[in-house]
């Protein structure tokens, strides 16, 4: 095993390439090598074409534990009376951010699902 050092279409495109190299020569027991190797490739092109779905359901995780983090010290700040001290103004667009945050989260965890989801069934959603 050794690091590729290019985009994952290039490395599909070498796959292809290399069974397709290796589709000239001759099979194994009645076929067996080349059924085994159009399985790999087969696998290969799937987790090449889920890729995408890999990162947007890694990069919704995060923003949805990054807006939690940001809604916890909020809600820390809300539960101290001392904080507004009167300010009625200050607390009003605070708990506006904390229901802004509250949405934010639920789209990210929807589309967080809706990539995993998609994941399982091994197709891509619409992006």
């Amino acid at each position: 095993m050794k690091p590729f050092d290019d985009d994952l279409e290039a490395y599909r495109r070498r796959l292809i390439e290399r069974d397709d190299a290796d589709a000239g020569r001759p099979s194994e027991k009645n076929g067996t090598t080349d059924i085994r190797r159009a399985a790999r490739r087969d696998a290969a092109e799937r987790r090449l074409a889920l890729e995408p779905l890999r990162r947007k359901s890694r990069e919704a995780e995060a923003a949805a534990a990054r807006l939690a983090a940001e809604q916890q010290v909020l809600d820390q700040r809300l539960a101290a009376p001392e904080t507004f001290n009167g300010n009625r103004d200050a607390l009003t667009e605070a708990l506006k951010r904390r229901a802004d945050l509250a949405r934010r989260i639920s789209e990210a965890e929807a589309e967080w699902y809706a990539a995993e989801e998609a994941i399982e069934r091994g197709i891509e959603v619409d992006r």
